[in-house]
């Protein structure tokens, strides 16, 4: 009786595991009854273990496989596709180590049986491309980014900007921006691709410019209408092949400045969405641009721990502010035009005066403030100039003067980082990681929480005094035992004799004054 239990449950486990079989059988031939689509077959293939390295970008053995043109022109060492004969592709050679140097590398994750089995059936089947020229589009564009369920609470606010003439102030989170005007509803701008980083009103308040994207595929910057809230334009994509830090409208609003994680600065003619101009120079990503009042400058700050300025009628490299020791996130210039100011992961805010207007110049450094405990996050100034506010990773929020660059008020232990900043008259609104948003009172500096107000009022700020002018005494160095007096201004000229020589001069200045050493 036992032994026919025993008996019957395995023959119901032979028939489980023959229907199995039968099932998978049934769906592989299913599988290989379909015909293969290159876009939805082939495409994620290549994109997954070729793209990497063999595109218009990298183009590692002068070959790219980022469009099927690209694949079947092939490269110098040999035809990528033979229609009908995979094994003599060289293509398949690659991915199944038949090379020296086999695509993807030896360490990286390798293709497996069933995926080189679909890749040499459809060149068996003739290796047939898109139905037409126009869907052959570069497979790096077709990455499917997955829909994630959105965290409970306030999303991160990540950019935020006030129009000049006070109407307008845009809030920007992950994919979205809002827009609050005076007297009337709030304004949504939905579906922007990725996290949004930086987004700015033109001069006349009418079209907003937001600077968003998907890392390792694309940069957008996408352009409004403010009063309809209608996308125009958007510029980037074909070009940035990675989410874009900035976009920056110029002062007269003729041309629009983009860069981001690749590296690459771009200059578009707005009227025609055409590219005019393209720098390529910086070594590391590109988080912050600033055209100079006037519109022929471009200040941008990079990863590579310079800052470096750019005439915009051709591009020429005017300096590199390298005295950072990280990278820098924020730059900006003063409203006159006179200064340049920069910070970063250094901690500290530079303050540049501004000399390089038309041709090569260095531009002294006239101030380097530790500012916070950590990196430097953003840095803006008021509109009148007299004021400039920093956020930092310490999760502080700071004010100062100008052009004397001394802090006046610090706003301690806030609840997140703030990565928005801006100035709305005598108020400094930030924006926090947390989603909250707080202002700072800059005139009597009292800290208040209301995040709607965007009217501007007067500002209050204390104007600094200008140093008088003096005469430059010359003075000659002398070997004494005790320091040598010298009335500032002064130019001493001398020169160290031998390892331990120095020479000692005593000047008297006044608590608050600037002075510059020149060496």
């Amino acid at each position: 009786m036992e032994e026919r239990k025993v008996m019957k449950v395995f023959r119901d486990q032979l028939r489980t595991v023959a229907l199995v079989a039968v099932a998978q059988f049934s769906l592989t031939a299913l599988a290989e009854a379909q015909p293969i689509d290159y876009h939805g077959n082939i495409a994620p293939l290549l994109r997954q273990y070729c793209a990497g390295c063999h595109n218009d970008d990298d183009f590692e053995g002068d070959f790219s496989v980022e469009r099927f043109s690209d694949l079947e022109e092939g490269g110098s060492k040999g035809v990528m596709l033979r229609p009908g004969k995979p094994e003599e592709s060289y293509l398949i050679k690659l991915l199944t180590s038949g090379t020296e140097e086999p695509m993807p590398p030896r360490d990286e994750p390798q293709p497996s049986e069933s995926e080189i089995a679909l890749l040499k059936r459809w060149i068996t089947e003739g290796a047939k491309g898109p139905k037409t020229d126009a869907d052959d589009i570069s497979i790096l564009s077709m990455l499917t980014v997955p829909s994630l369920p959105k965290a409970p609470g306030a999303s991160a606010i990540t950019a935020m900007e006030r129009s000049s003439d006070g109407k307008h102030f845009a809030i920007a989170r992950y994919g979205e921006v809002e827009i609050r005007q005076e007297n009337a509803e709030s304004r949504k701008l939905s579906d922007l691709p990725g996290k949004v980083n930086a987004l700015h009103f033109s001069k006349d308040g009418k079209h907003l410019v937001v600077a968003s994207g998907i890392a390792g595929l694309k940069g957008v910057a996408s352009i409004w209408d403010v009063a309809s809230g209608k996308l125009i334009r958007e510029l980037g994509p074909g070009y940035h092949r990675d989410v874009l830090y900035d976009a920056e409208f110029s002062p007269d609003g003729k041309l629009l400045a983009t860069a981001g994680y690749d590296r690459k600065i771009a200059l578009w003619n707005l009227e025609n969405g055409e590219q005019i101009r393209s720098i390529e120079v910086h070594n590391g990503a590109v988080f912050d641009l600033a055209f100079s009042p006037d519109g022929t400058v471009l200040a941008s700050a990079s990863g590579d721990a310079t800052v470096k300025l750019w005439r915009v009628a051709d591009g020429e490299r005017l300096d590199t502010l390298n005295q950072p020791q990280g990278e820098q996130y924020s730059v900006t210039f003063s409203p006159d035009g006179e200064f340049i100011f920069a910070a970063g992961d250094d901690n500290r805010i530079r303050m540049y005066r501004f000399i390089s207007l038309t041709t090569p110049k260095i531009n002294p450094l006239i101030h380097a403030r530790f500012a916070h405990e950590s990196a430097v996050v953003k840095i803006v100034v008021s509109d009148d100039g007299k004021w400039l506010a920093s956020s930092g990773d310490d999760r502080s929020v700071k004010l100062w003067t100008l052009p004397e660059l001394v802090q006046i008020k610090a706003w301690e232990a806030q609840p997140d980082i703030a990565p928005a900043l801006v100035f709305a008259g005598d108020r400094i609104i930030s924006g926090r990681m947390d989603g909250s948003i707080e202002e700072g009172q800059v005139g009597d500096l009292t800290l208040s929480s209301d995040a709607g107000k965007t009217g501007p009022k007067s500002a209050t700020a204390p104007k600094a005094a200008k140093a008088a002018t003096r005469e430059v005494v010359k003075v000659t160095e002398e070997e004494k035992a005790e320091a040598i007096p010298v009335s500032l201004p002064a130019e001493i000229s001398g020169a160290i004799q031998v390892e331990g020589d120095t020479d000692d001069f005593r000047f008297s200045a006044r608590a608050g004054e600037i002075w510059i050493l020149e060496v």
